[in-house]
């Protein structure tokens, strides 16, 4: 192999200036391609990379808010892994807070309740106050409330005058049936129409508004009619008679309608009333909290008042008396009806006290208005003669052609009623009740009280003198109370 030589000087030069280009090339390289140093965050950042791509799977959750810890470099959302044994509690917005977190009121009506009112739904019954008894939630679905309610009432009583009498057998025919003459009345001297009859209320109602602030209502109330009556006939008393004042006189008298011995007879009393209320109302919401409410109604009410008294006797002569002979027979009736009418305005105010399932309701109302009352007096006699026919005319005893006829007046009157009950929820859409109520109507005609006891003549005999029994527009005040026993629903 052909070696050539080089001398020194030839061989490590050029070798020398190789290596510094070499050298000079790759430093050239390296500082195009290395990073500038790193700053603290990056590097924080780069560590925190390296050590999720070391780590497993993970996810994130939200935990409950936990006492805060010494101040570390753990962020305050925590990294679990999924293979932890720590259990995540996920984020739930609409999750109750523990009962030990109620402070004071209830998660679900949001709002200060009376201590330990909460119902088994976590809500303050309280709050519930909006309805008739205090159930319905604001902003609920209830919208329309049915209330039927049996009443046991009684109303003021009437009183008439004596109208049936009796004396003892042997009693002189000018003393039988005198008041005076110590006469036993089997019939009026008090009142009568007085007694607890049954009756009943229905009310229907809704809300205007979601908020349960506004309101109307209506009602209706009957008191059955209480029917009183009397039957004497001269099978059970020997004599019997009815009591008048006999203004010829100016004394006590009585027409005879069984006499021992000389007539034999019957007579039958009877009395009876009725009373109807409606109204129609709106309410309004003027106060309240959690745990009670004050109202303001306002609206239309209407009372109507119904009495009759009818008195029929029938008269039959055993014996001849005079001209008349035996045989003969009178029957004569006295009626008395009144009707009255009440139209006016309503206001009053409600208030309710709700304390758990239970809730105190107190009402006070007044109607102001006119009271329409319209009498009627009629009377008519009947005689029949053996073969002389029947004659018939107007009039009876108390009422003749000198006050029979029909009458009207216009009063202005007021109607307050007073109101206690007592409401117990059954459940969130069913309410029982008891309750008292009081109500009084300041101007009313009562048949009673058209009854003019005083005759100027007997019939057949035609008016003369004072011309009594006559006709006076009586008016006088009228109470009605009674308790009742409900039960609501809300729908």
């Amino acid at each position: 192999m052909l070696v050539q030589r080089i001398s020194p000087s030839r061989r490590y030069l050029p070798s020398t200036c190789l290596l510094l280009h070499v050298l000079l090339v790759v430093a050239s390289a390296e500082a195009q391609s290395s990073p500038q140093p790193p700053n603290r965050a990056n590097k924080a950042k780069a560590e925190m990379t390296r050590g999720e791509a070391s780590q497993p799977t993970q996810r994130m959750t939200w935990r409950r808010p936990t006492p805060k810890k010494p101040a570390s470099t753990t962020s305050d959302i925590d990294i679990v892994e999924s293979d932890s044994s720590v259990n995540p509690v996920s984020l739930n917005v609409f999750e109750p807070l523990p009962s030990d977190q109620v402070h004071g009121g209830c998660v679900t009506c949001g709002a200060a309740s009376c201590p330990g009112e909460c119902d088994a739904d976590g809500c303050d019954v309280g709050a519930r106050g909006m309805g008739v008894g205090g159930m319905s939630v604001a902003g609920g679905p209830f919208e329309i409330w049915v209330r039927a309610e049996y009443l046991l009432w009684s109303l003021d009583g009437a009183a008439l005058p004596a109208l049936i009498t009796t004396s003892p057998s042997g009693t002189a025919a000018q003393d039988i049936g005198r008041l005076d003459r110590n006469a036993r009345v089997l019939f009026g001297g008090d009142d009568v129409g007085d007694s607890a009859r049954s009756g009943g209320r229905a009310t229907l109602g809704f809300w205007a508004d979601s908020s349960r602030m506004i309101g109307f209502e209506g009602s209706y109330l009957g008191i059955g009619r209480d029917h009183e009556s009397f039957h004497a006939d001269s099978g059970s008393f020997a004599n019997l008679a009815r009591p008048v004042f006999d203004m010829g006189t100016n004394t006590e008298a009585a027409m005879i309608v069984a006499q021992s011995g000389v007539t034999s007879g019957n007579v039958t009393a009877s009395f009876s009333n009725d009373l109807q209320l409606a109204e129609l109302l709106g309410r309004q919401q003027i106060s309240g909290s959690d745990c009670d409410r004050f109202d303001w109604l306002l609206g239309y009410r209407h009372g109507r008042l119904d009495e009759r008294l009818r008195i029929d006797q029938s008269t039959t002569f055993t014996a001849a008396q005079g001209p008349i002979i035996a045989g003969t027979t009178s029957s004569l009736f006295d009626r008395f009806e009144t009707e009255n009418r009440f139209h006016g305005g309503e206001f009053g105010l409600n208030y309710r006290r709700f304390r758990g399932p239970w809730t105190v309701s107190a009402l006070a109302k007044l109607g102001v208005g006119v009271n329409h009352a319209a009498v009627t007096i009629d009377g008519r006699t009947t005689n029949t003669v053996p073969g002389g026919g029947t004659g018939a005319f107007a009039g009876g005893l108390l009422a003749q052609s000198t006050n029979i006829g029909n009458y009207t007046q216009s009063d202005f009157a007021v109607m307050p009623e007073l109101g206690l009950m007592l409401v117990g929820n059954v459940n969130r859409s069913t309410q029982v009740s008891i309750g008292y109520s009081l109500l009084y109507w300041s101007v009313v005609a009562r048949a009673a009280d058209q009854i003019d006891r005083r005759v100027s003549q007997f019939p057949p005999e035609p008016p003369s003198g004072t011309r009594n029994p006559a006709f006076n527009f009586e008016t006088d005040g009228f109470f009605a109370q009674g308790l009742s026993a409900g039960v609501l629903f809300q729908f």
